[in-house]
């Protein structure tokens, strides 16, 4: 079920299920309740952004998702971290040495080389 709105109203017989005008104090409630009193709308996009990509979505798609029109805005959206460098550096290396480290275009041979990594976002203001 996909429901239209982030916010609707979900008591009242006269506008259950309806869209919210305003929604800063169920935003604030939101946050509260979450233990994330300052996130800002924002990081969720980002963060969603940041996931489709590094999970290999294309781009077109996770643009599509997350509601971007131009690629110039999907782009301020999607930040390269310094571990996503490092990444790259270290996917670049095995690649030219011909040694295959985690998540370097091959699929692991033994148990121990398909680790995962965990990725997390990370907060930081839109460029621009």
């Amino acid at each position: 079920m996909i429901i239209p709105y982030l916010f609707p109203y979900l008591s009242g017989r006269q506008r259950l299920g309806e869209r919210r005008r305003d929604f800063r104090k169920a935003w604030a409630t939101a946050r509260r309740n979450a233990g994330a009193p300052g996130m800002l709308r924002h990081d969720f996009r980002r963060t969603a952004v940041r996931n489709l990509v590094n999970a290999g979505v294309p781009e077109r798609v996770a643009m599509t998702i997350t509601g971007h029109k131009t690629r110039a805005v999907f782009d301020r959206y999607h930040i390269v971290r310094p571990g996503d460098l490092e990444e790259a550096t270290r996917k670049l290396e095995a690649r030219a040495t011909g040694i295959t480290a985690p998540g370097a275009n091959s699929r692991p041979k033994t148990a121990a080389q398909g680790r995962t990594f965990s990725r997390c976002s990370s907060k930081q203001p839109p460029r621009g």
